[in-house]
C-alpha cells in the first residue's frame, strides 16, 4: 500500500503551478478570473464579445438618459 502522495493521477498531466502572490503573473490570472466571475453572474458568459459589448453599451446609454431625464426634465 503506498500514500496517497505515490496515487497516480488519471489525467497523466503534470500539475500546473501557480504564480508567487503578487507577481505581474498572479495579478493578471486574478483579474482575468474577477472580470468573468462578474460576466458569468450577469448572464453573458455564453455570448460573443461583439454581443455583450452591445448589450452592456445599450444599457449604458439608457442608464445615462434615465439619470438625463431624471435631472434637467421636469415633471408637470
Amino acid at each position: 500500500m503506498g500514500s496517497s502522495g505515490s496515487k497516480s493521477r488519471k489525467t497523466k498531466k503534470k500539475p500546473q503551478h501557480l504564480a508567487k502572490v503578487g507577481s505581474s503573473a498572479n495579478n493578471h490570472t486574478s483579474i482575468h478570473a474577477e472580470r468573468k466571475g462578474a460576466v458569468d453572474a450577469m448572464g453573458l458568459s455564453g455570448l460573443s464579445k461583439g454581443a455583450r459589448t452591445t448589450i452592456i453599451t445599450v444599457v449604458a446609454l439608457l442608464f445615462i438618459a434615465g439619470v438625463f431625464a431624471f435631472t434637467f426634465v421636469r415633471f408637470v
